[in-house]
């Protein structure tokens, strides 16, 4: 799989080392456990989510991944009582009752 001019496939990413100096090539410094799990998940070909306090380098390893891969970075930051708009539906994110599922307002 290529995305952008990187080539999963390719040797250039066969160890979590080489993840961790493809990160640091955009002056991220990642830790060992960050970097495995970006690594599984590149050769898993399965999105990863990330969670944590606020300036720990979540967005950033998103950005530092998108500049790499040459693809753009679409970034939903979702909290309590936020209303987006994805392809001309409104959806409130709030925190639902108990047994009662989200909603969807068109």
């Amino acid at each position: 799989m290529v995305l952008g001019g990187l080539d999963l496939n390719a040797s250039s990413l066969d160890s979590v080392a080489s993840v961790n100096e493809l990160l640091a090539d955009y002056d991220y410094i990642s830790s060992i456990g960050l970097s495995t799990s970006l690594f599984l998940a590149l050769k898993m070909r399965k999105a990863i989510f990330l969670e944590g306090e606020p300036g720990v380098g979540k967005t950033e390893v998103a950005k530092v991944l998108s500049q790499a891969f040459d693809t753009p970075l679409i970034r939903l930051q979702c909290y309590e009582g936020l209303d987006v708009s994805l392809g001309g539906i409104r959806v409130e994110l709030s925190t639902p009752a108990a047994g009662t599922p989200g909603k969807a307002i068109s």
